[in-house]
């Protein structure tokens, strides 16, 4: 042991690396390819201190020092000469608490605080019973309408609690939400300066790209202690039984090694419930094989499990789910009407993965927003300041007749039935659906199909929009409870579209607007599905039977209805023109030009009515 400056200082451990509290004290662990003298220096708000660690060498390339600290705060920072090395395993930045603040010196902390988790634990919520939505931690609630006493902050996303479990969602997804450097400019090396932007400089909105991937962004927390702020966030949603999934964007040659410490490290220290990670770098055959993140939850966009060459899941895992813009594709050109789309999207509606889930959604992050999809035939990304050649040309979207918006009462009304068809294609199908946040009130990015340096009211969630688009926030809530009610929609394993029970009906059938004759032309725009409830239990009793007919002609289709068993009708349960009667038995329907409706069985004694 020896005293630097009053400092008890000693041999520290290799593991883990960064900064980690052990009975000797503090102990500074940093792996360096470096044979020069450094310097660890710890600032304390009484003293400095200044520790040679080239004399505390462990093992390979790892250098480590235990210190008796007092102080629960401090910072800290590798020295050699004029260089400062990058801790990669830091927990938190210093000097980087205040969003869009130029901060050219990056100085380390650690918070040394015990946190009440009170009786949390993860929820293990199976991936197929999943309703995702997905948020930008500071865009959900920056907006003064969100009314949140702390917006754009962990603690913002936690007084939401109440309105996400209304909404009827089980899972949370934050957009990266680990310390990364919003100030970067085009050139890595240019720090912006306020009030002397270069020209070529954009701010770096989402976060994605190089990261502190151990440390919670600083700019997201109300106070000083962001580790404590997630925490508290993580422990509202759980309590309002709803699960977090961070996304990480890794680097591709970030250390295999430090990925999975860091997924460790989320799942263990703030008890993150999964992953959206990138597929192409991260070490999928190390992170299923941990026993610690055996129960974790892992997204990515693509997974090779069934090639020989690559990894074999363990027995009986069920935890990885495949994000995937077919789907989003498929529904957004039926959607619109184009042709030879009605056996696909049917196909892609029922598919479901045997090892893994599939993630479906309409909108997300990088593309058109789900009102936007219905308002703009083209992109517009002028305020990018890019000449409008970012983002995605084609967005397979349809302004229904005026580009941009506009006060004229048809084209309004035939957006609102699009968005409401849209609505049905996310919440009804075998996937996972994922709602982008804002989308279920009509947030609108003005056309922007890319907005990730857009730090205002484009990405800012509008909340005012709640009220006025009350209709088709109530229909988001009605799926969701219906989805929920009916495990035939969110079935464990695929559905197989043969009878296997013997019952008289397959698990999953395609119909025309004649039972059982499904049209599949190039020229087709209307497919019925039914679900037979046999194949599912719902509180003890057999699941219903649930017929979803889907007119995505710009005509209306007389459509006959699968004929049921002898005790049970069809009675429509949702339609999305609200011409229908709900409730009325049926045989047939006129569907209306563009609209979807679903009908479910009930028993006639149910609803008849006594005589009078």
């Amino acid at each position: 042991m020896k005293i630097e400056k009053n400092l008890e200082v000693q041999k520290g451990n290799a593991w883990p690396l960064g900064v980690s509290k052990t009975e000797r004290g503090m102990n500074f662990a940093i792996a360096v390819d470096l044979r020069e003298p450094f310097i660890l220096k710890i600032t304390t708000a009484a003293q400095i201190y200044e520790i040679p660690m080239h004399e505390y060498h462990v093992i390979g390339d790892v250098f480590a020092v235990t210190v008796r600290l007092r102080e629960s705060y401090f910072e800290y920072e590798y020295i050699a000469g004029s260089i400062r090395l990058r801790d990669n395993y830091a927990r938190g930045l210093a000097s980087a608490s205040v969003w869009g603040e130029a901060r050219p010196e990056k100085t380390y902390c650690y918070w040394n605080k015990k946190f009440d988790w009170k009786e949390d634990r993860p929820l293990e919520i199976p991936c197929h019973d999943l309703v995702m939505y997905k948020l930008h931690v500071r865009g959900f609630t920056q907006h003064p309408t969100s009314k949140v006493r702390h917006p754009g902050t962990f603690l913002g996303v936690a007084e939401k609690a109440g309105y996400l479990k209304s909404l009827g969602v089980n899972c949370v997804e934050l957009m990266p939400a680990a310390e990364f450097d919003e100030m970067t400019a085009e050139n890595e090396n240019l720090y912006v300066i306020p009030g002397k932007q270069p020209e070529s400089y954009k701010m770096n909105y989402w976060g994605y790209g190089r990261a502190f991937y151990f440390a919670p962004k600083a700019a997201y927390a109300a106070g000083p202690c962001p580790q404590e702020e997630f925490k508290k966030m993580v422990r509202t949603l759980h309590e309002a039984g709803i699960e977090v999934v961070m996304e990480f964007s890794f680097e591709e040659d970030t250390n295999k090694n430090l990925i999975a410490a860091c997924l460790r490290y989320w799942a263990e220290e703030y008890h993150v419930d999964g992953f959206h990670i990138n597929s192409a770098c991260v070490p999928l055959d190390l992170i299923v094989t941990d026993p610690v993140l055996a129960r974790v939850k892992l997204f990515g966009e693509y997974f090779n499990i069934d090639d020989s060459k690559n990894i074999h899941l363990p027995a009986g895992y069920k935890h990885l789910a495949v994000y995937h813009d077919e789907y989003e594709v498929c529904c957004r050109r039926f959607l619109k009407g184009d042709g030879n789309m009605t056996e696909y999207f049917s196909n892609l509606l029922r598919a479901n993965g045997r090892s893994v889930s599939f993630v479906r959604y309409l909108a997300n992050h990088n593309g058109m927003r789900l009102w936007d999809m219905v308002t703009y035939d083209e992109k517009h990304n002028e305020a990018n300041k890019e000449n409008n050649k970012d983002g995605t040309d084609y967005n397979y979207s349809w302004n229904c007749g005026t580009e941009g918006e506009t006060k004229r009462r048809k084209v309004l009304d035939l957006r609102k039935q699009q968005i409401r068809n849209a609505w049905m294609f996310i919440l009804i199908n075998q996937g996972i659906p994922l709602i982008y946040a804002g989308d279920e009130f009509g947030h609108t990015q003005q056309g922007n199909n890319n907005p990730y340096c857009q730090d205002n009211e484009i990405s800012w969630i509008d909340w005012s929009k709640m009220r006025k688009n009350r209709a088709m926030l109530d229909m988001v809530r009605r799926l969701i409870v219906f989805r929920k009610s009916h495990p035939m929609m969110h079935m464990e394993k695929p559905l197989r579209m043969m009878d296997y029970l013997s019952c008289g009906y397959p698990d999953f059938s395609m119909h025309g607007t004649l039972p059982w004759k499904p049209e599949l032309s190039e020229k087709s725009r209307f497919m019925g599905t039914m679900y037979c409830g046999k194949y599912a239990h719902f509180e003890g009793a057999e699941d219903d039977f649930i017929y979803v007919a889907y007119n995505m002609h710009w005509e209306s289709k007389e459509v006959h209805l699968p004929i049921l068993p002898k005790t049970l009708s069809w009675v429509c349960e949702e339609d999305t023109t609200g011409r229908m009667v709900t409730g009325e038995f049926v045989t047939s329907c006129e569907m209306a030009p563009r609209s979807v409706a679903v009908f479910v069985s009930r028993t006639r004694i149910e609803h008849e009515q006594p005589e009078s």
